[in-house]
């Protein structure tokens, strides 16, 4: 009821009263009357504000859940302490950084978690806010989890809780910042020099919005003079806040008017602040515009104070934009699934899409991604279980992501009545663990070649060395007594140990350079009967000492395409190999079959054949290959494994076709159009 409403009916009860002592017939009757009717229109009035009285409770309850909610699941991590530095209250992300044994005792002290040569800092921070009762930011190097240092950006401010100071602190994980800030030499204490109570800040532009002066209360939100001349103000405009920004100034342009607007800016360090712009017209004698000057003042405690309730709703929505972070609410009463904007965009789903609890559950991959969603939600209905997921789901245009689902219950009156949380898009993160961890099995698969490797190397270089160092000591010292016969026989197990020993040393080369990925086929055009006459002259000198025979069926009009290097390594490691492994006196026999666009080269030898064992591990690293020849010689099994290497960059394959008592053959397939 309006004030002169009320007054005017207390002087009608102050009338009746003045005349109390008179009969109830001289009574002024149609006062009582009129005041009756203003006391039951009050008592209405009194009735309507008790409702809206309780309306304004309703939406205060509901707000503070809405900030619980927000405060538990936020991406910053939040913490309330008392005057004592205890720990009363803190979010999810706060005990995900800090590990959840610290809190095994009720109210643990927030210090313990700061490192020894910032507890001063943190100190003077508090007393600050204590002492100010206003908003403080300071940067701290603390502890995380794995007792690893982090650098946190502490945001606080006090409360009165009761009797009781409070404080609410927000922490901010800048770790990679101070570390990209420290390696560009910036030091934290220039960063600590902007202050919170800032004066009005003077800015002159030219038409266009070019900066030609700033007053040097710049330096107060941490520029320089020099950081704004040349520039437009509008350079320094959150770019959300931009086109409106720009709408206003260029309207007050074009109507030769002065003009206010407000948005966001940044101080230097980052921090965003509300700011509003009055522009000032400045006319030459010709009538045009010459100058604006502009007044710049900080109104972030008048544009909080706007923002007032909403901005809890505002904040959620930004900061799951930001971190690609969406939110959902099931209500299991009326079966309504409300899925927030970043959510929907997550999922790809059209604008008219209406979700409901079987679609929702159905972008789940079939199989284990959905099933475990299943049971996580009967969980939270059944037995009040909140649940944190990683999972796969296929989006409504079929995009195969990764995703984080969290969900918590939501009761009413003791009562679960529906459900709600967060829905984060971690694709990316995902992937690239997935991605490390198979790095890590190739890493491991590698060393353990590599172990094989040196392990094979090891062995089978010494005995060539040794046997080598011992007849040339042997020949050194005893040549006088030694016949013409005996030199000749040590001269020819000399040059058969060397011949070993450099085989084993090209075929070490080959494969380095193979894994390193410095092997290329240069293809050329060659005539593969005389690729192969070649790799018979390098190896001449071995058949005759086995008195073996080599015959080569090619026909020299056969011209192939390939890399003749490559060729030529593979012939000599697989004639070789069958030089050591067929007797004295016995036959080796290479062929040549064609068929269209492809040529295969056959390596048949009368030998003793490969032990079935050791046949499935032939193109592999390992100490099963390690067997001598028919005269002792050695073999590594390495020359196998760069020849199936080299086939294989060509395109081409390197296979045992048969192994047995009787012999071993070997087939060289390679892919070519040119045979003729």
């Amino acid at each position: 009821m309006p004030q002169d409403e009320k007054a005017k009916l207390r002087e009608r009860i102050d009338e009746v009263l003045r005349n109390k002592d008179l009969t109830l017939a001289k009574v002024y009757t149609k006062s009582l009357e009129e005041l009756i009717e203003d006391l039951k229109i009050y008592q209405y009035e009194l009735e309507f504000q008790n409702d809206e009285l309780k309306r304004i409770s309703e939406d205060l309850e509901n707000t503070k859940n809405d900030y619980e909610q927000l405060f538990r699941f936020a991406p910053l991590a939040y913490v309330i302490i008392d005057a004592q530095f205890k720990i009363l209250k803190r979010n999810k992300r706060f005990e995900e950084l800090f590990g959840e044994h610290f809190f095994g005792q009720p109210m643990p002290d927030i210090r313990k978690l700061i490192m020894p040569a910032c507890q001063d800092e943190f100190y003077f921070f508090f007393q600050r806010l204590l002492n100010d009762k206003s908003h403080e930011v300071v940067e701290l190097e603390m502890y995380s989890d794995r007792k690893q240092p982090l650098f946190m950006q502490l945001t606080g401010n006090v409360y009165f809780h009761g009797s009781e100071v409070h404080c609410r602190l927000s922490l901010l994980d800048i770790t990679e910042q101070k570390q990209t800030l420290k390696a560009l030499g910036e030091s934290e204490r220039e960063k600590r020099m902007i202050t919170d109570n800032m004066t009005d800040i003077i800015v002159v532009s030219e038409p266009d919005g070019k900066i030609t002066y700033a007053s040097p209360s710049i330096r107060l939100i941490g520029y320089t003079v020099e950081d704004f001349i040349g520039k437009s103000l509008f350079d320094f405009v959150n770019p959300g806040d931009l086109p409106a920004a720009m709408k206003i100034f260029n309207e007050g342009v074009a109507a030769h008017q002065n003009s206010a607007t407000t948005f966001r800016t940044y101080r230097k360090d980052g921090l965003q602040f509300w700011v509003e712009a009055s522009g000032s017209l400045v006319f030459s004698d010709n009538g045009k515009i010459e100058k604006i000057v502009f007044v710049v003042r900080n109104i972030e405690d008048r544009k909080r104070a706007e923002i007032g309730i909403n901005y809890a709703h505002k904040l959620l929505s930004e900061i799951g934009e930001l971190a690609s972070i969406g939110a959902w609410e099931l209500d299991l009463i009326s079966g309504t699934l409300y899925l927030s904007e970043v959510t929907r965009k997550i999922l790809e789903v059209p604008d008219d899409f209406q979700p409901d609890l079987e679609s929702a559950i159905n972008f789940y991959l079939d199989g284990s991604d959905k099933e475990a969603m299943e049971v996580a939600y009967a969980n939270a209905v059944e037995n009040g279980l909140n649940y944190d997921l990683e999972l796969r789901i296929r989006t409504f245009k079929g995009k195969i992501l990764w995703v984080r689902s969290m969900g918590v219950v939501v009761k009413t009156e003791d009562k679960i009545s529906g459900l709600r949380g967060l829905f984060q898009d971690i694709n990316e993160k995902k992937m690239a663990e997935i991605s490390m961890i198979q790095l890590t099995e190739q890493l491991k698969e590698t060393n353990l070649t590599k172990d094989q490797l040196f392990s094979i190397i090891a062995h089978d270089l010494r005995s060539p060395f040794n046997a080598f160092l011992n007849l040339t000591q042997l020949l050194f010292e005893e040549i006088n007594t030694f016949s013409q016969q005996e030199i000749l026989n040590l001269s020819r197990t000399i040059y058969s140990s060397a011949t070993n020993l450099h085989t084993l040393v090209e075929n070490l080369l080959e494969w380095s350079r193979l894994q390193r990925g410095m092997l290329n086929p240069q293809l050329s055009v060659n005539i593969v009967k005389e690729s192969v006459l070649n790799v018979a002259e390098l190896l001449s000198h071995a058949l005759k000492e086995k008195s073996q025979r080599l015959i080569i069926e090619a026909d020299e009009r056969y011209i192939a395409r390939y890399d003749k290097g490559m060729v030529s390594a593979i012939l000599r490691n697989l004639i070789s190999n069958a030089i050591k492994f067929t007797p004295r006196e016995g036959e080796i026999r290479v062929t040549l079959t064609t068929e269209p666009g492809r040529l295969e080269i056959q390596i048949v030898d009368s030998g003793i054949g490969i032990p079935e064992e050791i046949q499935p591990y032939l193109f592999e690293i390992n100490n099963l290959k390690g067997r001598r020849g028919t005269n002792g010689e050695k073999s590594s099994g390495l020359g196998l494994v760069i020849s199936k290497e080299l086939a294989e960059l060509q395109g081409g394959k390197l296979s045992l076709i048969r192994s047995d008592q009787t012999g071993s053959c070997f087939a060289l397939s390679l892919p070519d159009s040119m045979l003729t």
